[in-house]
């Protein structure tokens, strides 16, 4: 995937929240597969783990609703069951 530099150069600060998510397509999965594995032995790793797998569900959700090509779309929606 190519980025458009002259975008990148015009939003300035926030570039990599605006722009990151579609990067890879597959992060998001990717994230909760490896947070999925995790296993913790206190309240805050568990609290942790659970904020972890609320932003890659958040981010996924957001790669779905945002993706142009038909086969990501596919892709996205099969993961975010």
């Amino acid at each position: 995937m190519s980025i458009d530099k002259s975008k990148l150069e015009a939003k300035g600060n926030g570039v990599l929240a605006d722009v990151m998510p579609c990067l890879d397509y597959t992060f998001a999965t990717r994230l909760k597969s490896f947070v999925s594995d995790i296993q913790t032995n206190c309240q805050m790793g568990f609290e942790e783990r659970e904020y972890i797998e609320r932003v890659a569900n958040k981010l996924l959700e957001y790669q779905k609703q945002n993706a142009v090509e038909q086969w990501e779309k596919d892709y996205l929606e099969r993961c975010h069951k």
